[in-house]
């Protein structure tokens, strides 16, 4: 219990380091915009991804069907029963409006998964964000964040975590929800920033 709840606060714990240090590292600010960092459990051992069912949830349900592509992709089919993903997305409809991982994994411990990963996307007014590096009064548009992080079901085990976050306000900020997504979930899966897979998505916060 306590091992989920203190990595809920993962991203607001990166987000700080970041802002702190001001250092430009891989695991923290780019150029061009995008704040980024991967954390994987020294604990929780990978398995082959053959043997593993994995399901996603997202407190934007658009975006899970996309990211089980997206890992299919980083790493061949990240599990060989879609039934598993098939009821655990019929199924999440019983879950509360804004579960805890606790429930999440509970359900998806139900319908037979071995991993579970969470994503969170938060999408604020930018004029209601006052901390570096995003601190610009009176801006339009919208800042996206994602933090997404991966359990194992049968210990609750946190395997890898990842976070994403533009500096940039846009207009259409659903529309980086994705791409954000796909690279927290890259990094936190220790995948190098040079794979080629995310080099599109890595110039999204540059336009």
């Amino acid at each position: 219990m306590k091992v989920i709840y203190r990595f809920c606060y993962s991203f607001k714990v990166v987000v700080l380091v970041c802002t702190v240090s001001g250092l430009a590292l891989e695991g923290c600010s780019t150029r061009s915009g995008l704040v980024r960092s991967g954390f994987q459990t020294t604990g929780a051992a990978v398995e082959a991804p053959q043997t593993l069912q994995v399901v996603i949830w997202s407190n934007h349900p658009e975006v899970e069907q996309p990211l089980l592509q997206w890992l299919d992709q980083l790493q061949g089919p990240a599990g060989n029963n879609g039934l598993v993903r098939r009821a655990f997305m019929e199924q999440r409809s019983t879950l509360p409006s804004v579960p805890h991982d606790l429930e999440i994994l509970q359900l998806a411990r139900q319908v037979g998964a071995d991993e579970v990963i969470i994503a969170e996307i938060i999408i604020k007014p930018a004029r209601a964000v006052t901390w570096y590096p995003h601190r610009r009064d009176g801006e339009a548009g919208d800042l996206t964040y994602v933090a997404v992080r991966a359990f194992a079901v049968n210990t609750q085990a946190m395997r890898w975590s990842g976070t994403a976050e533009c500096t940039q306000a846009v207009m259409d900020a659903d529309k980086l929800a994705l791409p954000l997504a796909r690279i927290a979930v890259a990094l936190g899966m220790g995948r190098s920033a040079n794979e080629p897979l995310l080099q599109q998505d890595l110039r999204i916060c540059s336009g």
